[in-house]
């Protein structure tokens, strides 16, 4: 201890084994003037003498004087106790044979147990903790990954410890309820299987019976995988039978918009019971309207048969809809063509209650007229009109001649009587009657008179006397023998007649066939009441006929005129009159030459673009659809171009990277809710994965398979 602080700086102290007056031996430390006025120095050195050594200058004006006085009021010298060294003593040496040295401590015999060093002060490599009284290998290291070092003062395990203890040396069991590698895991959050009891390991924390419904893994707390449910994992859900694209619950697989057709169950994987059929095997087979007896498919229920009248196909358990009728529902009601109001249509027949439009018939009113007969119902025969041509069409709506009728006979059909005729034959006068009013006009039929008859007369039509009616047990030989030759006459006067007129038909043809065809000069007429058309344009519209070898031409007129004279367009020659018109074809290799005064329109219009009906349209349709499309621009191409081109449902799956090197092409790739799903191989993700899709037949979903190259 030294007070003034000038003359402490530079005191030195020094140990050694001989008494030493200089500045020699080992140097243990030093004092300066910012010392404490107590100062302790530690000399780490086994010494007997204790030298204090003062050679520095330490007065005022060192300049000019010398002063290496040194002053102490005290100086002390401790040891350090047995067992300890170091500065401050605080050190501790755990030597087997005596203490360590005071200074070095240096042990001389050797260390104690757990303990080593040259000083003894620290654990060996198998001992730990404050006295090195823990065993390094009593601790529960987790040593999966590599053996743990273990401190020697607090025995860490460098990767943790193994399940069921804790700690930092990993000394401590888990507390109840609790297991796990850190003792984090509860045994109430698990989910086992607790029929007979479950015990808690502290180290797996292990399910004895196994987990319930929806978990995995030795403790149950896992959940499904993403594509697997229900008990231990083993259903797979794209195994279920789901309508519509559900979300597949990891414990019961439960399809939330229900099942497709012919499969039942929360997850739809039971397949429907006999007898029922349809979405959730809810419908029963004993309901349909089969139209005879037929199997019951799980999936649709289908009629094997068709249906009875009134039901729809497939399975004949819907009434007839959107106007449709008969069995199967296969007749449309606006297709009929009822006679007046056609609203009502029972969906059994469709029965048209004020009958039939001329020239349609049965009870529907669906079937067209034959080529026999004509007009509402069909109740007319076209052999019994009178047409002047006997071999005219026979229009199925009014039997319409297109023509005069015969002599005698009038109408439409030329079916009535000339007005003043009546009769069958329309041979008797309606003048010759003894009607009492002496109608000029009478029925076409009957002939029946308005009232009544003149006396001696009697008969719906007066023609019958009163007088001839009283003749009887008369001779009738002359009066047959003047009807039958009566008959022969007539019989060979229409003989004559026909043979004349099929003489005269032959050779017209035969004059047309003959040459050229003639052609009026052109120039005035003497003749009044005709006219020439002037030399100017007309217009001539030109189609190719159906063999393209030869042209069609069709002229409309550009005045109304009596007689039209030829037009000479090069090598056809067009004969138009009154009454008809001559086309003379073109020899094949004559060169085709257009008159410059003649529009020619060689261009037929296109027919209009074609569209399907949006609401659909009825199986016998069919043909009449697929005409339409064929006529119309581009046909079945133009059709095709139409469809949707790209993508329209989600091909997620396919990008997944572990799936797209199973594309074989770019930009092929199946839709998400329609591919073909592979069982799932173990610990291989995405392993269900192909480029291939499910395609639907007729009333047969997921029936092909469309792939792009072989498999």
């Amino acid at each position: 201890m030294c007070t003034d602080r000038l003359r402490r700086n530079g005191v030195t102290v020094y140990s050694s084994r001989v008494e030493s007056q200089l500045n020699t031996g080992h140097l243990c430390g030093s004092a300066t003037r910012s010392s404490r006025d107590v100062t302790w120095i530690a000399c780490d050195d086994t010494a007997r003498y204790i030298t204090l050594y003062q050679h520095t200058n330490n007065h005022p004006n060192y300049w000019q004087e010398s002063d290496t006085a040194m002053n102490f009021c005290e100086v002390q010298v401790f040891v350090c106790d047995a067992g300890t060294f170091g500065n401050g003593c605080n050190t501790f040496c755990h030597c087997r044979d005596g203490p360590c040295n005071y200074a070095t401590g240096k042990c001389t015999g050797g260390c104690k147990p757990n303990w080593s060093g040259e000083t003894c002060s620290v654990c060996d490599s198998k001992h730990y903790g404050p006295l090195c009284e823990k065993s390094c290998s009593s601790r529960h290291c987790d040593e999966s990954r590599g053996k743990s070092s273990c401190d020697e003062q607090t025995g860490t395990c460098d990767n943790g410890c193994t399940a069921g203890w804790v700690g930092k040396d990993c000394l401590k069991v888990c507390v109840s309820d609790h297991y796990g590698s850190l003792c984090d895991k509860s045994c109430s959050s698990r989910h086992c299987n607790k029929s007979n009891g479950n015990s808690c390991d502290k180290l797996t924390g292990k399910c004895d019976n196994g987990c319930t419904p929806g978990w995995m893994e030795e403790d149950c707390t896992k959940k499904c995988s993403e594509f697997t449910y229900g008990l231990q994992c083993a259903n797979n859900c794209s195994q279920r039978m789901c309508l519509g694209n559900s979300e597949c619950d990891h414990v019961t697989g439960k399809c939330y918009q229900g099942c497709d057709r012919g499969y039942q169950g929360e997850d739809c994987t039971t397949i429907c019971l006999p007898g029922r059929y349809g979405y959730n095997c809810n419908t029963s087979c004993e309901k349909r309207g089969c139209a005879a007896k037929s199997a019951c498919d799980r999936f649709n229920g289908t009629c094997e048969r068709g249906c009875l009248k009134g039901w729809e196909l497939p399975d004949c358990i819907t009434e007839c809809r959107q106007n449709t009728f008969g069995p199967s529902c296969l007749f449309n009601c606006t297709e009929r063509h009822c006679k007046g109001d056609n609203s009502s249509c029972d969906v059994q027949d469709g029965v048209c209650q004020d009958g039939c439009q001329p020239g349609w018939t049965n009870a529907n009113c669906t079937e067209k007229c034959d080529e026999s007969s004509y007009g509402s119902g069909c109740v007319y025969k076209c052999n019994k009109r009178h047409c002047q041509n006997t071999s005219a069409s026979c229009n199925r709506l009014d039997g319409s001649c297109g023509g005069e009728c015969e002599n005698k006979y009038r109408g439409t059909d030329c079916t009535e009587c000339d007005v003043g005729q009546y009769g069958p034959e329309c041979n008797s006068s309606c003048s010759a009657r003894h009607c009492e009013a002496n109608d000029e006009s009478c029925d076409h039929v009957t002939g029946l008179c308005s009232g009544p008859c003149e006396a001696g007369w009697q008969g719906d039509d007066c023609t019958l006397s009163i007088a001839q009616t009283d003749l009887t047990d008369e001779n009738p030989g002359p009066i047959i023998g003047g009807v039958i030759g009566t008959a022969v006459v007539v019989v060979v006067v229409v003989v004559i007649i026909i043979f004349v007129f099929l003489r005269r038909t032959k050779q017209a043809k035969d004059d047309t066939k003959a040459g050229e065809p003639i052609v009026p000069e052109n120039k005035p007429s003497t003749k009044e009441g005709k006219h020439y058309a002037p030399d100017v344009s007309i217009y001539v519209n030109v189609e190719l006929s159906s063999t393209n070898s030869a042209k069609r031409f069709e002229v409309n007129e550009t005045f109304a005129s009596d007689v039209v004279p030829a037009v000479n367009t090069g090598d056809v020659a067009l004969v138009v009159d009154q009454e008809e018109s001559e086309v003379q074809q073109p020899d094949e290799d004559e060169e085709d030459i257009q008159d410059p005064n003649t529009y020619y329109n060689d261009v037929q219009p296109a027919a209009p673009s074609f569209s399907l009906p949006e609401e659909g349209f009825d199986v016998t349709e069919l043909e009449a659809i697929i005409e339409c499309i064929r006529n119309q621009p581009g046909g079945f191409q133009a059709e095709y171009v139409k469809l949707p081109s790209g993508f329209s449902h989600p091909y997620n799956d396919s990008q997944i990277p572990e799936n797209r090197c199973k594309n074989r092409y770019a930009g092929y790739y199946p839709y998400d809710n329609n591919r073909v799903k592979l069982s799932t191989l173990p610990n291989t993700p995405h392993s269900d994965y192909i480029n291939a899709s499910y395609v639907d037949a007729y009333e047969k979903p997921n029936f092909f398979i469309a792939l792009k190259v072989r498999i």
